[in-house]
């Protein structure tokens, strides 16, 4: 009966717990998302959707904890099987909401950013491998593997990249400083120092769109398009102010030109 005391009530207990929380959190996340649709501020509805899954896997994890606590004499290796299970488990659920942060914030708010609803997949491919890379040398300095050799391979593998994509990653901050200096935007006419000229249709990460009168369109890299001048026609008002040259005959009467 011992073994049954020791390892029966506490699993028992356990299962209880886990059950409780599959039922209870999503029927509680649902009533808090329905709570948050009536507030004016849509992030908390994006905080709430995003934490449903990671809220769940956290309190099994927590039951763990208690669960091993409470099983006396626990062999050394369980416990050290049990401490990698709750890493992993805490991990995931870190993980999972962070994701599931960006994937909600990205469809809600790139309608309103041109070039991030452009860009959405690199965008999430990017901050997944991040976040991915981040997640994965947690885990392995949890379970006392050396570390070192990986961020050094990382420094060395991030120089070697950073030289192979030098001109995409140009391009790419040169985008960066297009959004927020704005000396183009969508619809704009502008006039390239080429002399081709047209509208603004689209500003990416990497290159701009222009919409030349012919309706062709011109893909200039956002390097080059900061690096050279621009004349835009729409800045910093859409009225324009045109020179037009007009010729006189010297056989014009003056005075009457003057009196009409």
């Amino acid at each position: 009966m011992k073994p049954f005391f020791e390892w029966g009530i506490p699993s028992a207990a356990y299962l209880l717990w886990i059950i409780m929380v599959l039922i209870v959190i999503p029927r509680l996340m649902r009533y808090l998302g329905q709570k948050a649709g009536q507030t004016t501020n849509r992030f908390d509805e994006i905080l709430v959707s995003a934490s449903t899954i990671p809220l769940a896997l956290f309190l099994v994890g927590i039951g763990f904890t208690i669960f091993t606590d409470a099983i006396p004499h626990l062999p050394k290796k369980l416990i050290r099987y049990s401490d990698a299970f709750l890493i992993l488990l805490f991990v995931l659920a870190g993980y999972l909401f962070l994701d599931r942060l960006m994937i909600e914030v990205l469809r809600r708010y790139s309608k309103k950013v041109e070039m991030v609803e452009s860009s959405a997949g690199v965008i999430k491919t990017l901050y997944r491998v991040i976040i991915l890379g981040f997640v994965l040398l947690i885990i392995l300095d949890q379970l006392k593997i050396t570390i070192t050799p990986f961020l050094a391979s990382l420094g060395v593998g991030g120089l070697v990249v950073a030289l192979a994509l030098q001109d995409t990653l140009s391009n790419f901050f040169a985008g960066i400083y297009i959004f927020f200096d704005k000396p183009i935007r969508i619809g704009d006419y502008i006039m390239l120092e080429s002399g081709k000229e047209g509208y603004v249709a689209q500003i990416g990460w990497r290159n701009t769109r222009v919409r030349m009168l012919s309706n062709n369109v011109l893909i200039v890299p956002n390097a080059k398009l900061i690096s050279s001048h621009v004349t835009n026609f729409n800045l910093p008002e859409t009225e324009m102010t045109v020179l037009v040259q007009v010729g006189v005959s010297y056989q014009s009467d003056l005075e009457k030109g003057g009196a009409s």
